[in-house]
């Protein structure tokens, strides 16, 4: 009786500890399906958004490469080519974000894709207004309107697209520390999604260092002349908000005489050439501290630091007579000669604004002209 308890008894346990792992079984299997489908939602989600990011940028460097390269750097616009060029990127853009629109989730990423959307939208705006005066031949201001005020769209859409990778990495993060927490229910899974977490870390990576370069990109482009690669007005007024012109320096106004002729006789290939070889003389011959400038137009301008306006006259001298004796070579049967004139400023603690400077520099650069040209007033 006594060995039949015990085998009763025994019997019991072995059904208890059989249900336990029972349980547990089917409760792992239904965690290890859960975990499953979690992944799979992972990766629906962030591979694509990873996807959608990087071709929206990718679209974008790209329109903006055939902008330049066909108004600011053709002179034979082409408006049926160039709108076929663009069509193509702009209507792969607008499916893209249509798709994005679909993946979100949270409130901060539908914000941050209606911004980027917006921050797109102006840009083209922006950016077709600048080609409609190039092709009206209002070619300065289009090139003002591609080169400096489209920049803050441009610049505005990657803080989105760089605001929308976070939220994906964070998604990411966020999945991975809910797995943590489950000990090693699953822990071939686990290993399974840091594997894959560390393929969506490098996709991330990838994908933001292109960013930072383009940024870093669009910001060059907002303050260099392309033409001359020297800094343009942009960059001054910039320099001179920030404080970064000290009170010591002078300022250097440069003009190029007869430069019109130049442009009505030869062509503006000729007028770009001249301009090129004056902003390389300017480079060559001022000095280590100088800041060369391209003003606009046929203007230039030097920031003399460190220097009385003795010194700063002695460098504008330099240049002046090394231009009025240089022969530019255009082409083999053409050479160009040019002149400069130059007027100068020292800039004052009193002075409020670089308006007030450049204002005192432009009236001694007039003196120099009404004087006869190519020579330099201070």
């Amino acid at each position: 009786m006594h060995a039949y308890r015990n085998g009763l008894m025994l019997s019991l346990i072995v059904i208890i500890v059989n249900g336990v792992y029972i349980f547990i079984g089917n409760h792992l299997i239904d965690e290890k399906n859960r975990l499953a489908q979690r992944t799979q939602m992972v990766i629906e989600k962030t591979i694509p958004g990873l996807n959608f990011s990087q071709e929206l940028v990718f679209n974008l460097t790209e329109l903006r490469r055939i902008q330049l390269r066909e108004t600011v750097f053709n002179e034979d616009f082409d408006r049926k080519f160039y709108d076929e060029k663009t069509s193509v990127i702009i209507n792969k853009n607008k499916l893209l974000l249509e798709k994005y629109s679909t993946i979100v989730e949270s409130q901060n990423e539908r914000i941050a894709l209606r911004k980027l959307r917006e921050s797109w939208e102006s840009y083209l705006n922006v950016s077709f207004d600048a080609v409609m005066l190039y092709q009206h031949g209002n070619k300065e201001a289009g090139k003002d309107a591609l080169l400096n005020h489209a920049v803050a769209y441009l610049i505005a859409f990657e803080e989105q697209n760089e605001l929308l990778l976070s939220i994906n990495n964070e998604y990411i993060s966020n999945f991975s520390h809910s797995l943590s927490l489950k000990g090693n229910k699953s822990l071939s899974i686990s290993y399974l999604l840091m594997v894959a977490n560390f393929i969506f870390q490098g996709i991330l990576l990838a994908a933001l260092v292109r960013l930072s370069k383009l940024k870093s990109q669009a910001i060059n482009d907002a303050n260099i002349d392309p033409l001359t690669q020297l800094s343009n007005r942009r960059r001054l007024l910039s320099d001179w908000s920030q404080g970064k012109i000290p009170q010591d320096a002078i300022f250097i106004m440069g003009d190029i005489d007869h430069f019109k002729i130049v442009n009505d006789t030869y062509g503006h290939d000729a007028g770009d050439f001249i301009l090129f070889e004056i902003a390389r003389i300017l480079k060559r011959e001022s000095r280590k501290n100088d800041v060369v400038i391209r003003m606009g137009g046929e203007e230039f301008a030097i920031v003399a630091t460190n220097s009385t306006l003795q010194e700063a006259y002695a460098v504008a001298e330099r240049i002046r007579k090394d231009i009025e004796s240089t022969h530019f070579i255009y082409h083999a049967d053409t050479t160009l000669h040019v002149t400069i004139s130059f007027g100068l400023s020292q800039i004052m603690s009193s002075d409020s604004s670089l308006e007030e400077v450049v204002t005192r520099a432009d009236k001694k650069l007039y003196q120099s002209k009404t004087n006869g040209r190519n020579r330099t007033s201070y």
